[in-house]
């Protein structure tokens, strides 16, 4: 049977579904996104507004930001969609969707990622923290509240540069532990942050495939 992959953006996701399906070995998967049937005109309409948390995916080629509350009914609509032989349905995304419902077990990277935290770094006090978007912040100060957040914004979807350059902040701020808080960053993305910043890091995506690969076992 398959697994499916419901992304908030437009599928498919050639950037980030190697790494997530890099275990599944020559399983069936399904794509499906939010953004589906979306057209480009009514992004805008998506936005997020005063309240809501901005998220960052992609849609017609560029990094789109849509509002979580506006997307939830897209997501639901793309879930609803999957075909009822998936055995399992996968969210690649660490935004918290506690109000979707799905018939199969639902896979959410946010928590599996909280887990993988508690369980290599128990002691930490000060955690780095990467993040698309300034207006995340909030959402993962609630997100980490054992650790103090050092937070630093550059997009997986703009110039490397961004990535390289956060991770030099961190090292300037003694950071020892730093985690990228969004799907779209890459093994590449990692690479270039470790060696900017001299740590450890920890990557949803390779956090998510590892999960999957137990999960398939």
């Amino acid at each position: 049977m398959p697994i499916a992959f419901i992304t908030i953006g437009q599928s498919p996701r050639p950037d980030i579904m190697p790494a997530l399906t890099s275990f599944l070995g020559g399983m069936e998967v399904i794509e499906r996104g939010a953004l589906d049937d979306v057209d480009i005109a009514d992004l805008a309409s998506l936005a997020a507004d005063d309240g809501d948390i901005p998220l960052a995916t992609t849609a017609f080629g560029r990094e789109v930001l849509v509002g979580k509350r506006r997307i939830m009914p897209l997501l639901q609509g793309a879930i609803d969609r999957v075909p009822a032989r998936a055995q399992d349905i996968v969210l690649p995304c660490i935004g918290s969707f506690p109000d979707v419902s799905s018939p199969v077990p639902l896979l959410m990277p946010g928590h599996l990622l909280k887990q993988d935290v508690a369980s290599r770094w128990p002691e930490v006090a000060v955690l780095g923290v990467l993040a698309p978007v300034q207006q995340q912040m909030e959402m993962n100060r609630a997100m980490w509240p054992l650790h103090s957040i050092s937070f630093e914004v550059a997009s997986p979807y703009s110039s490397p540069a961004q990535i390289h350059e956060a991770g030099f902040r961190f090292r300037q701020l003694g950071i020892r532990h730093i985690v990228m808080n969004c799907m779209g960053y890459t093994s590449a993305m990692r690479h270039d942050l470790a060696r900017s910043s001299g740590v450890d890091i920890i990557l949803p995506g390779e956090v998510t495939a590892r999960a999957l690969a137990v999960l398939q076992s």
